[in-house]
């Protein structure tokens, strides 16, 4: 039964390849539920993940990772605004060279992210 929801955040095209949620359902789903953190950070993360590409053939666009880990949580019931925001952005300090106090998102946000990204340590 759960797969069956979390399905929901794919699009799926006639061979059955899962595509990125879109992002306008993203954006309805955090107006209606007031979560004004989302709403800004959807573009936000588009944007520095614009051009990179999922492992693979290259041909998936990384953000739709990210959307669909805030897309599961979503259908979870998770609808807390920093929980969400921080699935969009787990990824944008590893892969975009953008430290987590950079981040324009609540300092709650920054720590949760802080606390996602892979630090590589010397040594």
């Amino acid at each position: 039964m759960l797969e069956t929801r979390l399905n929901k955040c794919y699009d799926y095209d006639a061979e059955g390849v899962g595509r990125m949620m879109d992002t306008k359902t993203g954006l309805k789903i955090a107006y209606r539920r007031k979560m004004p953190e989302t709403l800004r950070t959807l573009s936000f993360a588009k944007e520095k993940h614009a051009g990179q590409y999922r492992k693979g053939d290259g041909s998936v666009p990384y953000i739709v990772q990210p959307l669909n880990m805030a897309c599961h949580a979503l259908e979870m019931g998770i609808y807390d605004d920093a929980v969400i925001v921080a699935a969009l952005l787990h990824d944008v300090c590893e892969d975009c060279d953008i430290a987590p106090d950079k981040l324009p998102v609540s300092e709650t946000v920054r720590r949760a992210v802080s606390l996602l990204t892979f630090a590589v340590k010397d040594g």
